[in-house]
């Protein structure tokens, strides 16, 4: 009887032991590790222009504040001169240290955060990837400065070659040129800013972003990516347009762009009828006219103008050593070097611009005026 008793106790711990190992395997199995949920971006509704144009000011703010920051670190150590030569990279690393920071990453700008805004790609249906981002901060920054760079650098080559196609005085332009080729120079030579800028194109894409809202810079257009809000928006709640503002840069593009045409269309009638004016006339031997000298006041008895000095030369003013050869105010070789009474270098032109829209030396801000400019010949 004891021995029945006692097989019946160790039957019944066996099957409470078994129960117990079962209850706690049911345990185990249902409590499996919570994923979290991805980020639907298609549901989240696009940004409109106010809110991007907030975002890209207050970025432009915080940019600018990284970039102050950092010229007066280097100020102390490099010295001003160091800073006005290298105002367009310090410009250029600071606002690549501030997109690095925050969109490369992958994380918001504080324009973003002020506004609650977030990228996604074209269809909202993922967010951008490190690639698409890399890219777009690339291009957002360096590719700017490297293109105006290369430009500046192939304007100067142009103008040492073609000299008779520079306009050095709007109040005497140049004869059209002859050829295709000449008059694609002329125009690139003296047109240089409007072309670096890219206003035409600047100005249409600028006008699409306000009537649709959708790309405000030319980068996110190239890698798509597009802004969305972060929340939900209320249904009575009013949205900002600009439509009539893009309508309006549209019509002015495309007055801007029949007056081009009206000009060029009466250029080639005048050129047409000169001529059949010159056909009737014995004709002449073309001279080629010599490049007009920035400074009026070097001129020989005959009234002829001496060649302009060019320190790219090694041959020219050997005296002055190659690390000072080049202006400080448009980086390439001094052409007609000019000397302020501080000692300082420049081009004629370059100088005697800054001096009369800022009277003083660029490196040590002392006064000087267009009539304390000394020419070096």
């Amino acid at each position: 009887m004891w021995g029945s008793s006692h097989a019946f106790a160790g039957e019944s711990d066996l099957t409470l032991q078994l129960h117990t190992r079962s209850n706690m395997s049911d345990n185990t199995t249902i409590k499996k590790p919570i994923r979290p949920k991805p980020i639907r971006t298609e549901r989240l509704p696009y940004a409109g222009a106010a809110e991007i144009i907030r975002a890209n000011q207050k970025d432009h703010y915080f940019e600018s504040v990284l970039e102050q920051h950092l010229v007066t670190f280097l100020q102390k150590w490099k010295g001003v001169r160091f800073i006005h030569q290298y105002k367009e990279e310090l410009e250029t690393a600071s606002k690549f240290a501030y997109l690095g920071l925050c969109t490369l990453v992958g994380s918001k700008t504080l324009g973003e955060e002020y506004t609650n805004l977030m990228y996604t790609i074209r269809d909202r249906t993922a967010l951008p990837g490190v690639v698409r981002r890399f890219g777009y901060v690339l291009s957002n920054t360096l590719f700017p400065y490297l293109f105006v760079r290369y430009m500046g650098k192939l304007r100067a080559k142009l103008m040492r070659e073609y000299p008779h196609l520079v306009e050095y005085d709007e109040d005497e332009p140049v004869p059209s040129p002859e050829t295709w080729k000449e008059r694609v120079i002329k125009t690139f030579v003296n047109k240089f800013d409007k072309f670096t800028a890219l206003e035409g194109f600047t100005a249409i894409h600028l006008a699409i972003f306000y009537v649709y809202g959708s790309y405000y810079q030319l980068s996110k257009r190239i890698w798509g990516m597009r802004y969305v809000f972060g929340h939900r928006l209320d249904k009575n709640e009013p949205r900002i347009g600009y439509e009539m503002l893009g309508l309006l840069i549209f019509a002015r593009f495309a007055t801007s762009f029949v007056q081009t045409g009206r000009e060029y269309l009466g250029a080639l009638l005048e050129k047409s009828v000169e001529k059949e004016a010159g056909e009737k006339e014995d004709e002449k031997e073309a001279v080629v006219p010599k490049k007009k000298s920035s400074i009026p006041f070097i001129e020989d008895t005959e009234g002829e103008t001496e060649d302009k000095i060019d320190l790219e030369d090694p041959r020219q003013l050997k005296f002055i050593p190659e690390a000072s050869r080049a202006c400080t105010l448009c980086l390439s070789y001094i052409s007609a070097p000019a000397c302020t009474p501080c000692g300082h270098f420049f081009c004629w032109d370059c100088i005697s611009e800054w001096v009369r829209e800022k009277p003083e030396c660029p490196l040590c801000r002392q006064g000087v005026r267009e009539q304390n400019l000394l020419p070096i010949r």
